[in-house]
């Protein structure tokens, strides 16, 4: 029987015009990744297969794709899915422009759309950028949300938001906080001190995440999670479209041992094990499960013992292909 996925998200391209200091997956106008329309019909066709309800179209910027980013909605409309597309706004630079783009979205059958905001965005892209994209949505009676990016030192949060939707008579939409992790670009710009950082027993437990919200690289990988990191970090692919069958790589997660590991356990367990069996140490403190996870998997010396442990299986990074 063929086990059911909560979401398959499609990281449709890695380009992108903005290039945000603190971005996971380095987007940015130099990325030239991008899934091929085969790819995207193939992991729809997965999505049905599986029962899945909702695919989410990401990036980089999927905006940047014009028509074919509305043919891919309309394909998912057309097999009964609920859809998503996340945004930066850069396009939305009049109420007429945002309005006509999200209008052709809408009439493919576009669900909701997620808009990405943080202080390192608004230095490329301002926040009436966002409050526009986000009426235009709200007139097409879409579903929206604004996420907001934040570091201990950021300007922008919740509050300055709102602010900017009630000084244009706007409806406020729903506002999720995250907070910033230091992988990728964020390695560099997200330092130690500006870190919501935790006591690591706060993160225990299973990561729910693995193996049921799956993603589709803008390379071709497949990963276990949509981790803004997952695309950098081998230990979560499971191998690659342009080598294997999309069914057969999804299929490899319910044996393969540091799936199961991550997702009845938790990579908190998975930390415990390697302190106890190693001399490697992690950090006390960790911004949410995520930090953790990819603490752990980016760390040479842990990559060997969970590999010697039997924990990683040999197709890990099979077929990847480097962006330019």
């Amino acid at each position: 029987m063929t086990r059911q996925l909560e979401l398959i998200t499609l990281i449709v391209t890695s380009k992108c015009p903005l290039k945000c200091a603190h971005c996971g997956p380095r987007s940015g106008p130099d990325q030239k990744n991008s899934l091929s329309r085969d790819d995207v019909i193939r992991a729809l066709d997965e999505a049905v297969l599986r029962d899945t309800k909702l695919v989410v179209f990401t990036g980089g910027e999927p905006f940047l794709l014009g028509g074919e980013l509305v043919a891919y909605v309309e394909e998912a409309t057309s097999r009964g899915l609920f859809s998503r597309v996340v945004t930066g706004a850069y396009w939305a630079v009049s109420e007429e422009t945002a309005m006509r783009r999200l209008s052709e979205l809408c009439n493919a059958g576009l669900n909701e759309l997620n808009v990405s905001t943080s202080d390192e965005h608004q230095a490329m892209v301002p926040i009436v950028n966002v409050v526009t994209a986000v009426g235009a949505a709200q007139q097409l009676e879409l579903q929206v949300a604004v996420g907001i990016g934040l570091k201990k030192t950021s300007l922008m949060s919740s509050r300055t938001v709102r602010e900017a939707f009630l000084s244009r008579g706007q409806p406020v939409p729903l506002l999720i906080q995250s907070k910033l992790v230091p992988f990728g670009r964020g390695e560099e710009s997200v330092m130690h001190e500006e870190q919501f950082l935790r006591p690591v027993e706060d993160v225990r437990g299973p990561c729910t995440s693995m193996t049921q919200h799956v993603a589709l690289q803008a390379n071709g990988r497949v990963t276990g999670c949509s981790a803004v990191f997952a695309e950098e970090t081998t230990a979560l692919s499971f191998g690659n479209t342009a080598e294997t069958n999309l069914t057969e790589i999804i299929d490899r997660m319910d044996t393969d041992p540091l799936a199961l590991f991550l997702h009845r356990l938790g990579p908190f367990e998975l930390k415990r094990l390697i302190e106890s069996e190693t001399d490697i140490r992690f950090q006390n403190e960790y911004i949410n499960i995520c930090h953790l996870c990819g603490d752990i998997l980016q760390n040479d010396e842990a990559i060997r013992f969970l590999s010697e442990r039997g924990l990683l299986s040999n197709y890990r990074g099979q077929g990847v292909q480097e962006a330019n």
